[in-house]
């Protein structure tokens, strides 16, 4: 087990940005396949239970995170705070079959109609995903965050071969829901081994400890799970199907803004938990966090202004034409959004979770009272304006908590020479823009994108001391892994 209070924060996320890089080819190339090869209906049933495992599935999500709390704390025996996870995973698996079968017996099928072979899959999906759950928390809180992300990347990896070769075989969408359940066992089983932490019986201090923490991360993880998807559902029921596509198809071009900070909260929540646990001082974890968190946001934002329309144009043909703003707006959402990350993390991590509790339910309401008045009004654009100004006010309760705990914001310079950095990028790729009419095509896209991210990188490390440094920081250790592992 490592020390996790001496984690090197700049190593531990790049690997974990490898991670999801690489997740999010390996799902673009599954979804590809089976758009292609699995009849709609079938695939949309499949997505829909997948979808409606994974909200269940927070549950044990919010233990997973309580238990890799308290696992990253120093001197704490892992063992037992394994097999409390384990158990509770049973417990709950047991109590869904129970309710599962009450509903069989009693003739509900006609009532839910989706057949109920299809609820014992999910069932078994929520079983199994739960198992993967708890070893990888396992496996971070030890020490290992970066790893844990790519056993995650791995399992995904294995989750689309093993679909793709059993639907390529005839099992349709049972070959789907198999994929799913095979997958999770084996890198279950895996990060075990690898880890070299197995189940024991919880002391009554560990459940104590544990349940002290989960009785807010488990509300936490359901209350942001909803809020992420509360826009689609607002949308569908004021506006329509249509303005849905418009809002998915743009919030999938924004969704890299996220790979570093998420990345960064996964590391920084295991760190400063370790530095808290003995008292130590973890602050400089979070401001060099919130250093960076908008580091790929910010361009992404700017970038929009510029090129979202062609880009949407390219990447979804000329019925997107119209969500440019759309992308503009979620393009700010995330930049806002990159924040709220390392906030919660660091929170987490110094045993706090009761504040992100009440800041997650302070942004719901506010949301959800925001969005449908103004999605009453001004449709589409009036959910997506509110979304941004209850992400403002999330931000916002956390920085006076942060000033009001440590009398500091924790935000400095590099924020702003991120946002100068994307500003002058912006007015460059304008007129490039301009001075050559941008056709919609990939070539001519993927050209003005290269020569913004140059410009943006380049202004930057000019005006910025740290990101040179950082830079040969991340080239060295690239270096080292690239030799030990062909050495």
């Amino acid at each position: 087990m490592k020390s996790t209070k001496s984690l090197n924060l700049s190593k531990e996320t790049i690997i974990s940005v490898g991670a999801r890089i690489t997740l999010l080819l390996s799902g673009f190339i599954g979804i590809v396949y089976f758009a292609r090869t699995v009849p709609p209906e079938n695939l949309g049933t499949y997505f829909f239970i997948i979808a409606f495992s994974q909200i269940i599935q927070q549950v044990i999500e919010g233990l997973g995170k309580a238990i890799k709390k308290r696992i990253s704390e120093e001197g704490v025996d892992p063992e037992g705070y394994f097999g409390l996870g384990l158990f509770s995973n049973l417990i709950f698996v047991l109590f869904l079959l129970a309710l599962v079968s009450v509903a069989y017996f009693v003739g509900l099928e006609q009532s839910i109609g989706i057949p109920f072979e299809y609820i014992y899959w999910m069932v078994g999906i929520i079983a199994t995903s739960g198992l993967f759950v708890l070893t990888s928390q396992v496996y971070a809180g030890i020490g290992y965050p970066g790893l844990s992300m790519w056993m995650n990347t791995i399992r995904n990896i294995g989750r689309v071969t093993i679909q793709i070769v059993l639907v390529a075989n005839g099992f349709g969408i049972a070959g789907l829901f198999a994929g799913f359940v095979i997958s999770n066992v084996i890198m279950a089983v895996t990060v075990s081994i690898i880890s070299g932490i197995w189940p024991h019986l919880p002391s009554k201090r560990t459940i104590k400890r544990t349940a002290s923490f989960a009785r807010w991360s488990i509300p936490n993880v359901l209350f942001q799970r909803f809020y992420s998807r509360a826009d689609v559902l607002l949308i569908g029921i004021l506006v329509g199907g249509t303005a849905v596509s418009y809002y998915e198809v743009a919030l999938k071009l924004t969704t890299p803004a996220i790979f570093i900070p998420v990345s960064l909260g996964n590391v920084l929540l295991v760190k400063t938990s370790g530095l808290s646990s003995i008292n130590e001082d973890a602050r400089s974890g979070l401001r060099r966090s919130i250093g960076y968190a908008g580091l790929l946001s910010i361009p992404i934002f700017f970038g929009s202004l510029v090129v979202g329309q062609e880009l949407l144009v390219v990447a979804y043909g000329q019925n997107y034409a119209s969500a440019l703003p759309v992308l503009i707006g979620l393009g700010l959402f995330q930049v806002v959004n990159t924040y709220r990350i390392p906030f919660a993390r660091f929170f987490d991590g110094i045993d706090k979770p009761r504040l992100n509790t009440g800041v997650n339910l302070v942004t719901i309401s506010i949301h959800l009272l925001l969005a449908f008045y103004l999605g009453t009004r001004y449709a589409l654009l009036g959910i997506v304006a509110a979304t941004i100004v209850a992400e403002v006010i999330r931000i916002t309760l956390y920085l006076y908590f942060c000033n009001k705990i440590y009398n500091d914001i924790f935000i400095d310079k590099m924020v702003a020479h991120q946002i100068i950095s994307g500003t002058v990028m912006s007015g460059v790729v304008y007129i490039l823009a301009k001075l050559n009419y941008l056709e919609p095509n990939l070539f001519a896209l993927l050209s003005l994108i290269a020569i913004g991210g140059a410009i943006y990188v380049t202004v930057l490390s000019t005006i910025n001391e740290n990101i040179e440094e950082n830079a040969r920081e991340v080239v060295s250790f690239l270096r080292g892994a690239f030799v030990s592992v062909f050495n």
